[in-house]
């Protein structure tokens, strides 16, 4: 049985898929074998899980995967950074709020 050593588990939002990598530990004489997971999400989130599906290699059938197979992740949200831009701010006086219009984005 392998050990799983997961990498990063915390992204940033980027438009694409992302998910951790995971790294199989205690190989015998330095098998070269890969790990494949699934559960990769593109959207802002947590709660996400992240699962390895399969050992691959020559090397692999000398391998099982342990009981634990998941691990959590999320993907936070991106700060937007907004330069350049002319701000307009009206008063609402009924509501008491402020609304602000974005020009030259």
């Amino acid at each position: 049985e392998i050990g799983i050593t997961w990498g990063n588990t915390q992204f940033t939002y980027s438009g694409s898929e992302q998910k951790p990598a995971a790294t199989p530990t205690g190989l015998v004489n330095n098998d070269a074998i890969t790990l494949t997971v699934s559960g990769e999400q593109t959207n802002a989130g947590s709660g996400y899980t992240a699962k390895v599906d399969a050992i691959e290699g020559t090397k692999a059938g000398n391998y099982a995967l342990p009981q634990s197979v998941t691990t959590p992740f999320s993907i936070e949200k991106k700060e937007v950074t907004i330069t350049g831009t002319t701000v307009a701010a009206k008063k609402d006086k009924d509501r008491k709020t402020t609304r602000l219009s974005l020009y030259n984005l």
